[in-house]
């Protein structure tokens, strides 16, 4: 069984398929939450601290307005799981490369840091590899 954790976002995200905007809960995997934690994108909290509670996120895509009025774009949101991948695997390239295949992500051998965390982002896997 994996642990969770409610936490408060301090930065849009994507989850599911979905933008999720600064400011609402959401319950992730333990190791998830703690890298948004680490990199600054969310703090530990409970559904009653947030704005609108607990969040269901829909399938939104494409351009999404959040709370401020600042838009996010696909490229945006690329950037956010870029960065939460980036903050997982710091200094575990070994175990990137592990949770990546795992999740059925192809690339070279020897591949960067940099190169397999576009590979999982382009292949739509990122949230399989973030939650492990």
């Amino acid at each position: 069984m994996t642990n969770t954790i409610n936490v408060i976002l301090t930065a849009a995200i994507t989850f599911n398929g979905a933008i999720v905007e600064k400011d609402e809960t959401i319950e992730l995997p333990e190791k998830s939450a703690k890298a948004l934690i680490a990199e600054g994108s969310a703090k530990e909290g409970t559904p009653s601290e947030a704005k609108n509670g607990t969040l269901e996120p829909s399938n939104v895509k494409g351009e999404q307005e959040e709370g401020d009025g600042i838009k996010t774009s696909p490229e945006d949101e690329k950037e956010l799981i870029r960065k939460a991948l980036d903050a997982k695997y710091v200094s575990r390239i070994a175990e990137l490369k592990e949770h990546a295949k795992e999740a059925d992500v192809q690339f070279a051998h020897d591949a960067t840091k940099v190169i397999i965390i576009d590979a999982v982002i382009e292949a739509g896997k990122a949230e399989a590899v973030l939650a492990k």
